[in-house]
C-alpha cells in the first residue's frame, strides 16, 4: 500500500468514489455568464463589420494599408478621392509650378488645371490621380530607396552596346520614367523616355526633380506588394546600387527567393507532405523509442560535461606548471592563472550536481517515460485525434479572418495621413476603443478556439485512461469529448481564455506605448518597460500553463473555472518534482521533434529543388526549403500539442489515480502495467 502525506494548504488528496469510471456523465453547464460575455463580444464584432465593412459610407479600404506609396505620399493605383488628405503637400505643389513656370514646353492649361485644385476642392486635381499607375518603382541611382514613383507598368531595361558595367557619374545613354506630373505637364502621358528624350528633361530643373535614369530591369508581382523589383540583383552592372538593394532586402537573389516561387509550387506540395509523413513516424518513435532516447542523451550530455572539465583542467595545470617555474609571475600570469584553475573547477562542479540530479530524477525520469508511453497507446487506440488541431485551425482561421478582416477595414477607415512616402494613421478616442476592443477579440477568439481543442483531448484522453480494457477500440471517445465540451463547458473556456487574453493583449498595449510615446525612449523607461514586459511574458506563460491543466479538470469533473483550477493546482503542488521530470522530458522529446521535422522535410524540399528545379542550382531551393521547414515546424507543433495535451492528461489522471486507490480489490488502480511499477516514485 502506497501512503501519502499532505500539507493543509495543499488541498486534501482526492477522494475514493466507488461509481467513478472516468468523465462523469451527469453534469451541468458552467460560468454561464461568461458565454453570455463571450456573445456580447460577438454582437460588437458583427456590428463593427457592418459599419466598416458594409456600410458604404463608412466601411474601410484595406489597400491604403497593403498599397505602395511614391516619394510624394501618393498611392499607386488609387483616384484623386482615395488618396490621403496630405498625399501631396502644398510645398511640393508650389515648387513643381515654380519650375514648370521656368521649364519650356509645359502646357499652360495643365499647368493651371495642376493646381487649382489645392485652392478649390470641388474641382479636379489630376497631382493626385494615380488610377493608371498602380506600381511602385525604385530608381535607386540616387542609392536611396526613399525616391520612388508610381509607374504604369516596371521598367523594362538592356544595358547600351559598347557597355560592361554602370557608372552613376555618367548615365546619358541610359533611359528614364518620369513622376507621371511631368507628362501631365507636358501635354502627354508618356512616362518612359529614351536616352535622347531623358537628356533633354534632364537638362530642365522641372526634369531633374521628376525623373530618373533606368539601369536595372524589373518585374512586379503580387507577392513584392505591387513593387517594380529585379529579378537577379546580381545582373546590376553597380555595385553601389546591388549595395543599396542588399541592405533593404537581407538577401543575396531575390528572383531566386520571390519570384521563381511558381515554378517550385509542386515540390513545396512534397514537401509538406514530407512534413507530414515525418510527424507521424516522430509519434510512432516517442512510444517505442523515447526511453533510449532520453537515456542516451543524459548520459552523453554527463560524458561531455566531464570531457569539457577534463580539458580545462588540463589546461589549467599545464599553465600552473609554467608559471610555477617563474621566480615572480606578473599580476597578468595570476589573473590567468586564476581564471584557468575557475573554468577548471566549474565544469567539475556541474557535473558532481548533474549527478546528483540523475540520482534524484531517475525514478521520476522513467516514470515521465512511462507516462509518455501511456499516452501514445491513448492516442494509437483514437489514431484520429491528431488531426483534431487541423479541424479547429480551420475553425480558428475562419474566426480569427473574419476579426482580422473587421480589423483591417476598421484600421483602414481611420484618417490618415501620408508624406514622403510613408503613412501614419490620426487615431481619435473612438478609432482607439475600436481598435483596442477589435485586436482584445482577435486574442480571446484565438485563445478560446485553443481552449476547446484543448478540453476535447483532455476529455478523450482521460476517457482512455479510466477504463478497464484499454485494448479495446472506442470510437465514440472524441465525440463525447466534443459533446460534453460545447454543451457544457463553453462558459468555462471563455473564462480561462479571457484571463490569457487579457495578458496577452495587455503585453501588446504596452509595446504599442512604448513605441509611440517618446519618453519611453530615455534609457531608465526601456529597461523599465523590458523587465515589466518580461514579467507579464512570465506571468501569461503560468496562467497558460495552469489554465491547460484547468482545461483538464473541467474535462474529468464538470467543474467551473475557478474550482477547476484551484484543484488542478493543488494537485500540481503535491507532485512538484513529478511535474518538474515530466514537463523537462516531455518538453525535450517534443522540442526535438519539432526541429527534426522542420529541418529534415526543410532539406529534402531543398535537394529536391536545388536539382530538378530548372532555376533551383541559382538560388531558387532557398525559399522553397524555408517555406517547407517552416510550414513543418508548424504542422509538427499541431501533431505535438496532441501528444503534450495527453502527457499532461495522463499524468493528471495517474496523480489522482493512486490518490483515491491503493491497488486492494475494493481500490484497485487504473493505470496500466507500465505505470505500476513506479508507484511509489
Amino acid at each position: 500500500m502506497v501512503e501519502f502525506k499532505y500539507k493543509e494548504d495543499l488541498g486534501a488528496p482526492k477522494q475514493f468514489k466507488p461509481g467513478f469510471s472516468g468523465p462523469i456523465s451527469k453534469r451541468r453547464p458552467r460560468d454561464i455568464c461568461c458565454l453570455l460575455i463571450f456573445i456580447l463580444f460577438w454582437i460588437g464584432i458583427f456590428i463593427a463589420f457592418g459599419v466598416r465593412v458594409v456600410w458604404p459610407g463608412t466601411r474601410g479600404n484595406p489597400m491604403r494599408i497593403f498599397q505602395p506609396l511614391d516619394n510624394y505620399g501618393r498611392f499607386c493605383g488609387f483616384n484623386q478621392d482615395d488618396q490621403a488628405l496630405t498625399a501631396v503637400s502644398w510645398d511640393h505643389v508650389t515648387a513643381i509650378k515654380t519650375l514648370a513656370a521656368s521649364t519650356g514646353g509645359v502646357d499652360a492649361g495643365r499647368l493651371t488645371s495642376y493646381t487649382e485644385g489645392i485652392e478649390d476642392e470641388t474641382k479636379q486635381q489630376p497631382m493626385l490621380d494615380m488610377t493608371s499607375y498602380s506600381h511602385l518603382w525604385f530608381p535607386v541611382t540616387t542609392l536611396s530607396l526613399d525616391d520612388a514613383l508610381c509607374v504604369k507598368e516596371c521598367p523594362n531595361f538592356s544595358m547600351p552596346a559598347g557597355l560592361d558595367d554602370i557608372d552613376l557619374a555618367n548615365l546619358s545613354l541610359f533611359g528614364c520614367h518620369c513622376h507621371r506630373d511631368y507628362g501631365y505637364l507636358m501635354g502627354s502621358d508618356k512616362q518612359a523616355l529614351t536616352a535622347a528624350e531623358c537628356s533633354t528633361a534632364l537638362g530642365t530643373d522641372l526634369g531633374k526633380k521628376l525623373c530618373y535614369r533606368v539601369v536595372y530591369d524589373s518585374q512586379s508581382s503580387a507577392i513584392l506588394g505591387n513593387r517594380c523589383w529585379p529579378g537577379d540583383i546580381g545582373m546590376i552592372k553597380s555595385q553601389a546600387i546591388q549595395d543599396t538593394m542588399l541592405g533593404a532586402l537581407d538577401a543575396t537573389n531575390v528572383g531566386s527567393l520571390l519570384l521563381d516561387l511558381p515554378n517550385s509550387w509542386y515540390f513545396i506540395l512534397i514537401g509538406l507532405g514530407i512534413a507530414v509523413s515525418l510527424a507521424f513516424a516522430w509519434l510512432v518513435f516517442m512510444r517505442f523509442f523515447a526511453k533510449v532516447l532520453i537515456w542516451v542523451t543524459v548520459w552523453l550530455l554527463l560524458i561531455v560535461t566531464i570531457l569539457i572539465a577534463i580539458f580545462f583542467s588540463y589546461q589549467a595545470y599545464t599553465t600552473y606548471t609554467f608559471y610555477s617555474d617563474l621566480s615572480s609571475p606578473s599580476s597578468a600570469a595570476t589573473r590567468r592563472l586564476a581564471i584557468n584553475i575557475a573554468l577548471a573547477v566549474l565544469p567539475w562542479l556541474v557535473a558532481v550536481i548533474y549527478i546528483a540530479l540523475i540520482c534524484f530524477f531517475a525514478p521520476r525520469v522513467n516514470l515521465a517515460l512511462a507516462i509518455i508511453q501511456e499516452a501514445s497507446k491513448a492516442i494509437a487506440s483514437m489514431p484520429t485525434i491528431v488531426f483534431l488541431p487541423f479541424v479547429f485551425l480551420i475553425i480558428g482561421v475562419v474566426l480569427l479572418g473574419f476579426v482580422g478582416t473587421t480589423t483591417i477595414f476598421a484600421l483602414s477607415a481611420v484618417e490618415m495621413t501620408s508624406f514622403m512616402g510613408h503613412r501614419s494613421w490620426e487615431l481619435r478616442y473612438y478609432d482607439y476603443a475600436i481598435m483596442g476592443f477589435l485586436t482584445f477579440c482577435l486574442y480571446w477568439v484565438g485563445f478560446f478556439v485553443m481552449g476547446v481543442c484543448q478540453t476535447v483531448i483532455a476529455g478523450a484522453i482521460a476517457q482512455f485512461y479510466w477504463r478497464r480494457d484499454k485494448a479495446t477500440v472506442y470510437w465514440l471517445d472524441i465525440p463525447r469529448a466534443i459533446f460534453r465540451t460545447i454543451a457544457f463547458h463553453l462558459g468555462s473556456i471563455a473564462f480561462g481564455s479571457f484571463l490569457i487574453a487579457t495578458i496577452a493583449w495587455l503585453r501588446f498595449v504596452l509595446n504599442y506605448i512604448k513605441k509611440r510615446v517618446k519618453a519611453m525612449e530615455t534609457p531608465p523607461a526601456k529597461t523599465l518597460m523590458r523587465v515589466v514586459n518580461c514579467l507579464m511574458y512570465i506571468f501569461e506563460k503560468i496562467i497558460k500553463y495552469i489554465t491547460r491543466m484547468a482545461y483538464i479538470e473541467i474535462a474529468v469533473y464538470g467543474y467551473g473555472f475557478c474550482t477547476a483550477a484551484k484543484r488542478a493546482v493543488q494537485q500540481l503542488l503535491r507532485n512538484i518534482a513529478r511535474v518538474a521530470a515530466i514537463n523537462v522530458i516531455g518538453d525535450s522529446l517534443l522540442v526535438v521533434g519539432k526541429l527534426f521535422v522542420a529541418i529534415v522535410s526543410g532539406f529534402i524540399t531543398g535537394l529536391m529543388t536545388f536539382f530538378l528545379s530548372p532555376t533551383g542550382s541559382d538560388g531558387g531551393f532557398v525559399m522553397p526549403m524555408v517555406i517547407v521547414g517552416a510550414c513543418g515546424y508548424g504542422f509538427a507543433h499541431l501533431f505535438m500539442s496532441v501528444y503534450e495535451m495527453a502527457i499532461d492528461t495522463t499524468f493528471m489522471c495517474f496523480c489522482e489515480d493512486i490518490e483515491k486507490h491503493n491497488g486492494t480489490p475494493q481500490r484497485p488502480y487504473w493505470c496500466g502495467p507500465n505505470l505500476r511499477k513506479f508507484l511509489d516514485h
